[in-house]
């Protein structure tokens, strides 16, 4: 079985270790949860963020104020690594990348390693420790040295230790200098610029989550050019070819997700609607072909059910299914199907105490801000993500004062939960959460709706598992998976979601509710047209449904939603699923034959 190494710039593996910003980091972290229950050989590489991200604030503006959030040097959680003769292991940067002296630290998650890099070392000045302090902060130029760092330093890390990878996974575009650090290293064993390109692919795999081309991180040449005149000078290669590695026909700039794909045997979007985007997008870089003929396929991602999965209905699913469904049956769809026969009463029972779980948080009272009357008998819909544009979290307000009627329904009455962070440099997204405040506290909602402040992995897991139903509306096609759906679908809460990302391939008109036009609506009515369709199924199919009761109380409709949503969730949509097609499609097969981008490099970069 092949060994991975498995690169990104964030991973949530622990509630303690604050080194994830959203959804990358927390796919990542099951990414190597999912290999250690697989026995997959893997380890990951990262940054040790001293600073964390962010831990969020809401002034008494309604505004996101934002604090560093430390990660403490906990021994039992992180342990430094070591050199042969008994000290802490320190390690440079090549000659012409950045004058870095860094350490590293090691995590045990399961059976995987993570290895993080930190820049906190003696021999650097102030401002070359700053590159590990804070996730995703500074300028373009912090941007880079973090990423020389991650990329660079996390091979020289592997070589150092002598790890014996096979294959080196990078997960999106932050850490592709490892691809021009194995490039050095081939021609240095002698191998021509041709060869030692092929032997790069062969090893190598890219992971891309971004489905716009602005979303991906391009570096002005000036600024990259210096370094990769060391390498040329290093390997007895031109500048110039190596440069042309990294442009994107039709955009200027060391482009870092084009370097990937130019430099991995495989290419992989991340859904099935991520996929066909991501072959539009990237296109060019195969002249003459088709889109359907881009050699980018896709694996949906997964997430760790043992990690998500509320401790009530974990009760039950060990009572329904037994043991198996934490482990080798996690993706076994004959095993979720023996919940047809469970108890609508029990299963209903434990989705309540799921619920009351969350309730029980918000009774405390820390950092919710309106919802003071929230009822935990009544519908409740979550809404938890990063606060981006493109993510709509205020399409559900747009008519208040149908929203208004919807919600105050003295027969089916219904509430909403918010939570999720603005990156610190995102205006737009900062104004969304102050709109969703100012509704929060406003009295003509009268604690109908909530935010949750400062949004974390232990929140996360309440919501995805205390609402009733899941509410997801980015502007298609933005939306290249979005993992919080999974978590919720598999704890038994109904998604009520717009048809883009994994959804679009995980609907199937019995496990939940699916609205708006895969792709995206044409037009400047998108956004009214798309809620239109989400309050007519809000008032005509979800209340309804979930008020629906039988003589002994339980909502036999809803619990047969219910039961089909875990079914049909759980086992497509986990970890083990992803590893195993990771495994089947990605790490093991032979190079495949089929052509490269690399190949048309000479005829198509010189003109781009």
């Amino acid at each position: 079985m092949k060994t991975v190494a498995y690169f990104s710039a964030e991973f949530a593996v622990h509630e303690r270790l604050h080194i994830y910003s959203g959804g990358l980091g927390m796919l990542a972290g099951d990414f190597l949860k999912s290999a250690s229950d697989l026995g997959l050989p893997m380890i990951g590489i990262g940054l040790f963020y001293r600073d964390g991200y962010l831990a969020q604030r809401i002034g008494g503006s309604g505004r996101q104020e934002e604090a560093a959030e430390p990660n403490s040097h906990d021994l039992t959680l992180l342990k430094p690594v070591m050199a042969p003769s008994g000290e802490r292991l320190s390690l440079r940067l090549p000659e012409g990348t950045l004058p870095l002296v860094f350490q590293a630290w090691e995590v045990s998650v399961g059976k995987s390693k993570l290895y993080l890099l930190d820049a906190e070392h003696p021999a650097n000045s102030p401002e070359l420790k700053s590159i590990t302090h804070r996730l995703y902060a500074g300028d373009r130029n912090m941007r880079l040295s973090q990423e020389l760092l991650l990329g660079w330093g996390g091979f020289a890390l592997i070589r150092e230790l002598r790890l014996p990878i096979d294959i080196y996974h990078a997960n999106e575009g932050h850490s592709a200098f490892l691809f021009l650090a194995l490039l050095e290293e081939e021609i240095g064993r002698g191998k021509s610029l041709a060869s030692a390109i092929e032997a790069v692919r062969e090893v190598s795999l890219f992971t891309t989550h971004t489905p716009l081309e602005a979303g991906h991180d391009v570096f002005d040449e000036g600024h990259v050019r210096p370094m990769v005149q060391s390498v040329a000078a290093r390997a007895g290669v031109e500048t110039e070819e190596l440069m042309s590695l990294a442009r994107h026909p039709g955009g200027p700039g060391w482009n870092m997700a084009a370097f990937a794909i130019r430099m991995s045997r495989e290419t992989n979007a991340v859904s099935r609607r991520h996929g066909q985007v991501a072959r539009a997008m990237w296109r060019r870089m195969w002249p003459g072909k088709e889109e359907a003929e881009v050699p980018i396929r896709h694996v949906t991602n997964g997430v760790h059910l043992p990690t998500w999965t509320s401790p009530a209905m974990a009760r039950f699913y060990d009572a329904a299914l037994g043991p198996a469904w934490r482990g080798e049956g996690e993706d076994d769809p004959f095993l979720w199907a023996r919940l047809a026969q469970a108890d609508s009463a029990l299963l209903w029972r434990a989705r309540l105490e799921a619920k009351a779980a969350l309730f029980e948080r918000l009774r405390e009272g820390g950092g919710v801000i309106g919802g003071g009357s929230l009822d935990e008998k009544a519908l409740t819909i979550g809404f938890a993500r990063r606060f981006a544009s493109y993510k709509r979290p205020a399409l559900v307000l747009r008519d208040r004062a149908r929203l208004k009627k919807f919600l105050f329904n003295p027969e089916r009455p219904a509430q909403i939960i918010f939570a999720g962070k603005a990156h610190p440099a995102d205006e737009p997204g900062k104004a969304l959460v102050a709109d969703i405040v100012a509704v929060a506290k406003s009295p003509e909602f009268g604690g109908r709706i909530a935010f949750i402040e400062n949004y974390d992995p232990s929140v996360a897991k309440l919501l995805v598992s205390g609402a009733d139903v899941w509410l997801n509306n980015p502007v298609p096609p933005l939306e290249a998976c979005g993992t919080s759906g999974m978590k919720a679908g598999a704890n038994g809460v109904l998604n009520l979601s717009l048809l883009d990302g994994w959804w679009e391939e995980g609907y199937d008109a019995r496990n939940g509710w699916g609205f708006g036009v895969p792709g995206g609506r044409e037009g400047a009515d998108s956004d009214r047209l798309d809620v239109e369709e989400l309050y007519a199924l809000l008032e005509a199919e979800v209340a309804p449904l979930f008020y629906d009761r039988s003589l002994d109380g339980v909502p036999r409709g809803w619990v047969e939603m219910v039961r089909e949503s875990i079914a049909t969730v759980a086992p497509r949509f986990c970890g083990r699923r992803m590893l195993r097609d990771y495994a089947a499609f990605l790490y093991e097969p032979p190079l495949p034959a089929i052509a490269r981008p690399i190949e048309r490099t000479q005829a198509s970069t010189s003109a781009a």
